[in-house]
């Protein structure tokens, strides 16, 4: 991929999140009782740093934080500005160090990399909320902070997890033919 499609694709996908996280926040199911709500806006993050690695994936989750922060933030402590917003969110492109196992081949192990590389990062974004919490709602103990943050984050983890199964075969196939005419393009330039 180009770098201008790279850009643009990036921005398409913190778009769609943005749209996403606007949306599902209308639902009143989705709604956790202390607060916060279940999404699938970390999906297309995670879709992104998977398609096109790490680094792309860090500057659309950061991307997608001060896009989420302007619109529909709140923060009233450095520490949830940082935590809860920057750090949480940029944090989803980590998953992009799994895409070589993600789209190498076609077996099972693709979705058990695909479902570990969200897994993984959610738990780091779990922990950047739950430090966000401890420091910035004193006297909260850590554990109350935990018990807050745990049932949304985990709960849009669930959704992602559902809905990227689902379409994670469109996606490889995807990705597998563009880096396939990548390729085709870098031999016919030698």
């Amino acid at each position: 991929m180009k770098k201008l499609e790279k850009m643009v694709l990036t921005a398409m996908m913190v778009a769609l999140a943005f749209v996403i996280s606007i949306l599902m926040k209308e639902i009143p199911i989705l709604r956790m009782p202390n607060g916060g709500s279940a999404s699938l806006a970390m999906l297309p993050i995670f879709i992104l740093a998977y398609m096109l690695g790490p680094v792309y994936g860090i500057i659309g989750g950061f991307a997608y934080s001060v896009v989420n922060f302007f619109f529909d933030g709140y923060a009233f402590h450095w520490a949830s500005l940082v935590f809860d917003y920057f750090v949480a969110f940029s944090c989803l492109g980590l998953c992009g160090f799994f895409k070589k196992w993600v789209f190498r081949g076609k077996g099972w192990y693709n979705y058990g990399f695909f479902i570990l590389g969200m897994t993984l990062v959610s738990t780091i974004r779990f922990f950047s909320h739950t430090v966000a919490g401890y420091i910035a709602y004193q006297p909260i103990t850590f554990l109350e902070s935990c018990a807050y943050n745990a049932p949304y984050v985990y709960a849009s983890l669930g959704l992602c997890i559902a809905v990227g199964v689902l379409i994670y075969p469109t996606i490889s196939q995807f990705v597998q033919k563009k880096e396939g005419m990548t390729k085709a393009e870098n031999k016919k330039t030698m």
